[in-house]
């Protein structure tokens, strides 16, 4: 049995807390509007005809979800930020053609920053497998400078609907 992801979207969040990181992360979780969910991480590859989900839709709580994750914690006094990007990628020679997700996190980067760095790493990516970039889309978590003694920043894509193939 193979998954293989027909949608996704994508949803940032911050959170903090003086408890734990667990409860940082969740309250980044809930700030995503992601809580109640299991959540396995995967790598960055997409199907290219994998659609973007405007309407965010999720299944029943306590579902187990595939994503792909960028996520940093810190510390009071840190300011963090959390980014990712989708893209659809090509290679015309061998009719290969497919998505690539980029994740970055930074302890003080500026979202310009951010940009260049996410665009630097697809690009790599990309000179690897002797692609090429036809779009792609940035989402960052908003700047957090903690406040409290424990903080997270995180930006995911959510695959939220599949194709079984037996």
């Amino acid at each position: 049995m193979i998954l293989v992801p027909k949608s996704y979207f994508i949803v940032h969040g911050v959170g903090e807390d003086d408890l734990s990181w667990l409860n940082a992360f969740d309250n980044a979780l809930d700030d995503a509007g992601i809580t109640n969910y299991n959540w396995v991480c995967v790598s960055s590859i997409l199907p290219f005809n994998t659609e973007e989900d405007k309407s965010k839709s999720l299944p029943k709580e306590g579902s187990i979800l595939f994503c792909v994750m960028s996520r940093i914690d810190g510390v009071k006094g840190n300011q963090i930020s959390a980014a990712i990007a989708v893209a659809k990628v090509i290679d015309e020679k061998k009719f290969k053609k497919f998505g690539l997700v980029v994740e970055s996190t930074s302890k003080e980067a500026k979202e310009k920053n951010m940009e260049l760095l996410l665009t630097n790493k697809l690009e790599e990516m990309c000179r690897l497998r002797k692609m090429k970039i036809i779009e792609f889309k940035i989402e960052h978590s908003r700047l957090l400078k903690i406040k409290k003694k424990y903080g997270t920043a995180l930006a995911v894509v959510v695959f939220n609907d599949y194709e079984l193939i037996t």
